[in-house]
């Protein structure tokens, strides 16, 4: 009688995609076969090795901000740009409550991150977000993209940071203002251990590469491997 409803109520009201709203032609899929084509994964060949810019000199191996600024963290990584279909799966997650899409952003970021010849990490963090922005979700999306990023593979999970008090969303802030924030938005929790060890942090997006940033500086105090 279950099976019966349920197709029944699909009939009447086909699954769409999330994307273009064109119908799917199997329930469990997100996106249509149109949309899935237009999600590609940036070359990581293209970016700089540290900071993944596009502005990078491949004889030098850094970008022209790599050459003038030290980094605290030894690498940062995206599957893809933040436009289309891509952008519409972190929106409905990020906004729009559909909090089961994490694991299939975290299977991108899992195919990317083979493409980045990266070592295994001992420990996978998430970026803690504003008190504001949890409360008004009920989740924290990068922790659940994280969760899932771990358990494909097969290491650990930890809320090893949190956010200072009084720390804001940087959400409609222009790509001067965020550059413009203060260095100590994060920290170490206490008794945390994660020396000799190597760490990854996830976000769900990064513009400017200031919250990554700002939490490699955060992470250093715990004396991690890499």
């Amino acid at each position: 009688m279950k099976l019966l409803v349920t197709s029944f109520i699909s009939a009447l009201y086909p699954p769409l995609c999330l994307h273009c709203q064109e119908g799917l032609l199997h329930p469990d899929c997100q996106l249509c076969e149109l949309c899935l084509s237009l999600i590609e994964f940036l070359d990581p060949h293209e970016r700089c090795p540290r900071c993944f810019s596009l502005d990078y000199s491949i004889k030098l191996k850094k970008c022209m901000g790599c050459r003038e600024a030290a980094h605290p963290f030894s690498g940062i990584g995206a599957a893809f740009d933040y436009v289309g279909p891509a952008a519409t799966l972190v929106k409905k997650v990020k906004y729009g409550g559909q909090a089961f899409l994490a694991k299939t952003l975290a299977a991108y970021l899992v195919a990317q991150f083979s493409r980045l010849n990266w070592p295994m990490p001992d420990i996978v963090i998430p970026v803690p977000i504003a008190f504001d922005r949890m409360i008004q979700r009920g989740y924290n999306q990068s922790e659940l993209i994280s969760q899932k990023f771990a358990s494909l593979l097969d290491c650990p999970c930890e809320n090893h940071l949190e956010r200072l008090f009084g720390d804001y969303s940087q959400v409609g802030l222009s790509h001067h203002q965020r550059k413009q924030l203060g260095s100590a938005r994060f920290r170490l929790k206490r008794n945390v251990r994660i020396k000799d060890q190597t760490v990854l942090v996830i976000d769900d997006v990064t513009t400017t590469g200031k919250t990554l940033e700002q939490c490699g500086r955060a992470l250093l105090g715990g004396y991690p491997k890499r």
